[in-house]
């Protein structure tokens, strides 16, 4: 089931850092926001609209959404972006851009990776021999921050192309910063030393004509059948109201038949991250050996041949049951790319297993770890 939430002001998603007042004058925030934000602000709608928080409290509504220190049935698979009638998925991280490129027709596309040995070529301290490269351009960079539409993102899985035009987060968002300063409860007056910046953004895309496309957020869940289908819910800092709205039209990126036909073949496929997932060692999936790189899951084992991910996402929040701050954990970003080497399964074991999967060892429930099992090209 999908909702699309279409926020009617500006928000701000906290990133994992601490900030105060005094001690910084800028807070950073997040765009999109992590999965449990989401969560979070839908089980409080589905309290508000089908019972009251005593009932919560009291385990009442433990079979739906659970109570304060466990899940119920309802769970997030991700969180993506709309704009329009399309969707956005981060960019895969074994992809780069030409930075040398001074043609406009180039700003915009992403090209493909490949996997090579690195024996031959120079000493590294990587757990594995193999490392991604450009392929086809010299100077190559980084993209942060970009996206791909749910068509093109299907090319990247059945690795039908090399070149892939993908948007950038100022096609989604405009950034409107707010400058406040802290007042005392007492005096309400303003306090010396206190000034800070926010970095709240507007869900839109400002067009060169001037006028705006809506953008919205697009959660795709299940085990709430009776979720209100037009409602309002509360989102990010400051509580900024938001319209929910359920939506009908939503495909998951396929891997065709030729697709899982290569990957039987060159016993190798890739393993895309659209959201960002927590590891029980770190960037190593929990029941991966970390001395020989072997995951068994599901009947499949695999060898890990190499990873491209990008900075770590730090994850907190707050603990309702024991009224106290979460352990703080470092996340593999939405976009991150794992290499393997098939050793005992087959395609349609990878795809029942991994393909449009939850496999976080953390928060899997809440939207962490979606993947998407790809080709190797």
């Amino acid at each position: 089931m999908m909702i699309a939430i279409t926020p009617l002001d500006t928000l701000f998603f906290r990133d994992g850092r601490p900030f105060s007042m005094g001690d910084d004058t800028w807070a950073d925030g997040i765009f999109p926001p992590l999965p449990f934000t989401i969560y979070g602000a839908m089980r409080s709608v589905y309290i508000a609209y089908k019972g009251d928080l005593r009932k919560f409290k009291n385990g009442g509504m433990k079979n739906s959404i659970g109570a304060e220190d466990e899940h119920g049935s309802f769970k997030i698979k991700g969180i993506f972006i709309q704009r329009g009638s399309d969707i956005f998925y981060p960019l895969p991280c074994d992809q780069a851009k030409d930075k040398d490129s001074k043609n406009n027709d180039s700003k915009n596309k992403a090209h493909a990776m490949q996997m090579e040995t690195v024996e031959s070529l120079f000493f590294t301290n990587a757990v594995t021999k193999n490392l991604i490269f450009p392929k086809n351009i010299e100077n190559a960079k980084s993209v942060d921050g970009g996206f791909l539409d749910e068509i093109t993102l299907g090319e990247y899985l059945n690795a039908e192309d090399n070149v892939y035009l993908y948007n950038y987060m100022c096609d989604f968002v405009l950034n409107e910063p707010k400058t406040g300063i802290k007042r005392s409860n007492d005096t309400h007056t303003t306090e010396e030393g206190y000034l800070y910046r926010v970095g709240m953004d507007r869900l839109a895309q400002l067009n060169p004509d001037r006028s705006i496309n809506e953008v919205s957020i697009l959660v795709d869940y299940e085990g709430l059948d009776d979720f209100p289908d037009n409602c309002m819910l509360r989102l990010g800092g400051e509580a900024k109201s938001a319209v929910v709205k359920r939506v009908d039209t939503f495909k998951t990126p396929e891997l065709l038949p030729k697709s899982k036909a290569r990957i039987n073949k060159n016993k190798k496929f890739k393993l895309y991250f659209a959201t960002p997932a927590i590891f029980k060692y770190g960037w190593l999936p929990g029941g991966m050996d970390s001395k020989t790189l072997i995951w068994e899951k599901n009947g499949c084992k695999l060898k890990l041949l190499t990873v491209v991910i990008g900075k770590p996402v730090m994850v907190g929040g707050w603990d309702l049951a024991n009224n106290k701050p979460k352990p703080m954990r470092k996340a593999v970003p939405a976009g991150s790319v794992y290499y393997f080497e098939i050793l005992e399964g087959d395609a349609e074991n990878i795809a029942s297993t991994f393909h449009y999967k939850n496999i976080s060892d953390f928060g899997a429930q809440e939207g962490f770890g979606l993947s998407l099992a790809g080709v190797i090209s």
